[in-house]
């Protein structure tokens, strides 16, 4: 079997609650998936409303294998105290910031790009869609970008494990 990662996204309602971890794990199991190959998303803004059951879940889910991202990062509050609590496996910069890169937000996604490196965390350039910003953030030390650039997303139904970008870098 090909290695993948699949992202899903999930919502702060549903990791507030207290018996979320038992129903993923439940379905991971019924379904055969191995755990990490599994990366929930987050958006940061869905940080704002966050209870125990929320770390909880989290801690759990991590221990047992599944990562956790945070989403269009720079978007919502940028809570920097709820970024080190939640410690993510990786953070994705929010597309607005990839599309002005060339211009007014490269300040704040370099700062971004370094706060993740500081802290040894992948960090993803989305909304790629041109050969110059995929070069421009490769400079910027960026090690991952998604984009209409190597792949539009796909139904389900097109989807094989063997699916593989249009182009690589």
């Amino acid at each position: 079997t090909k290695e993948f990662l699949l992202h899903i996204n999930v919502s702060p309602w549903q990791l507030n609650e207290f018996d979320f971890h038992t129903r993923v794990l439940n379905l991971i199991n019924k379904f055969g998936v191995n755990t990490e190959q599994i990366c929930l998303e987050i958006t940061e803004s869905a940080m704002k409303d966050i209870n125990d059951s929320f770390y909880n879940n989290i801690n759990f889910l991590r221990r047992n294998g599944i990562k956790i991202s945070l989403d269009d990062f720079g978007s919502g509050l940028a809570d920097l105290k709820k970024l080190y609590k939640v410690r993510p496996d990786s953070i994705k910069i929010d597309s607005e910031f990839t599309s002005g890169i060339f211009d007014e937000t490269n300040r704040v996604v370099c700062f971004i790009s370094s706060l993740a490196r500081e802290e040894n965390m992948p960090v993803i350039a989305e909304g790629v869609e041109t050969e110059r910003q995929a070069r421009e953030l490769q400079k910027l030390g960026f090690s991952h970008v998604q984009g209409y650039l190597y792949q539009k997303p796909l139904p389900f139904s097109e989807w094989h494990i063997d699916s593989k970008p249009k182009k690589r870098k």
